[in-house]
């Protein structure tokens, strides 16, 4: 028991530098380092990538909401961030962060529980859009999209840590794949908060991200709702790093909080369901993109991302 709490403490410290470079989760991003280095990355591809990977996601609305854009109304979008910032300074923020960061975990344990977090990212964003448009607030869906990539990110912070500390002679990490999700989930949605928090995101995903698992809520707040519902849905159908089919939807009070019924939840499971079984890392020049008017039809390597109410 005291080595955990010492390397909590040690997990913590290191997060408090404010240095731990995120690392990149979708699979498809080696293939675009040839055409990163060769001038031809298109902004059709950055924006999509930035739709579909946390990290690259995070920085993008980072430097759109900058200090020198304070006293600005704040962006949560990529369609909006993209306009701020304009195509040239999106296109070489893609650059930055492929070329100038260790993009992928050195411990093959770690790496393979980070692509269960990326696929878990994913469908909570697709079920997110698609919940908020179920349950009558469309004009909701493209944040929603957005939080659901984002509400785990303290998570992504914490696994980055702990590939550095694999290095560290004077920490013992020899630990079972459980001990090691265990460390991860430890305080993620406070790490996760602070992040956004210190990247100056709205508020209201700096929130979300806090109490996506907090045993107090409002269940009237249906954008917190509806992420809480498609996260427990996405545990339930295991896309992530478990399953608990056994977990009943309906009786959770943010489906009453939402308004949303049996049948609508039954369609939801589907629907993420489906996501994930199509989900594959085909190279991302060879998908469809998302248009800036219509951001919540997101289109993974063939895996629709917007499903019609």
């Amino acid at each position: 028991m005291n080595t955990s709490r010492s390397l909590l403490q040690i997990i913590a410290e290191r997060l408090d530098t404010g240095t731990i470079p995120l690392p990149i989760l979708h699979p498809s991003t080696e293939g675009l380092h040839a055409t990163l280095s060769g001038g031809g990355l298109e902004l059709k591809q950055a924006k999509q990538l930035m739709l579909q990977d946390p990290t690259f996601c995070i920085h993008l609305l980072r430097a759109a909401n900058s200090d020198f854009y304070a006293g600005m109304t704040k962006v949560g979008t990529i369609p909006d961030a993209v306009k701020r910032l304009g195509p040239d300074r999106t296109l070489s923020l893609v650059a930055e962060i492929m070329t100038g960061q260790n993009h992928r975990l050195r411990d093959p344990i770690l790496n393979e529980l980070a692509r269960a977090l990326w696929t878990h990212s994913i469908v909570c964003a697709r079920g997110a859009a698609w919940l908020m448009r179920k349950a009558g607030y469309p004009e909701l869906s493209a944040e929603l999209y957005m939080v659901g990539l984002l509400h785990d990110i303290g998570k992504l912070l914490v696994l980055r840590v702990l590939d550095e500390l694999r290095d560290c002679s004077d920490v013992d990490l020899c630990l079972e794949e459980s001990s090691l999700r265990d460390l991860v989930d430890a305080n993620h949605d406070q790490h996760g908060h602070r992040l956004l928090k210190q990247w100056n995101l709205p508020e209201r995903y700096c929130d979300m991200a806090r109490e996506h698992h907090a045993f107090d809520f409002d269940p009237d707040d249906v954008e917190l709702s509806a992420l809480r519902l498609v996260d427990a849905a996405a545990t339930k159908i295991g896309a992530g790093w478990s399953a608990d089919p056994s977990l009943v939807l309906s009786a959770m009070p943010e489906a009453a909080g939402l308004g949303v019924n049996d049948v609508a939840l039954a369609e939801l499971e589907i629907m993420m369901e489906d996501s994930l079984a199509r989900i594959s890392p085909v190279p991302l020049a060879s998908s469809a993109v998302p248009t800036p008017q219509d951001e919540q039809t997101v289109t993974l390597p063939s895996v629709k991302l917007a499903s019609e109410a």
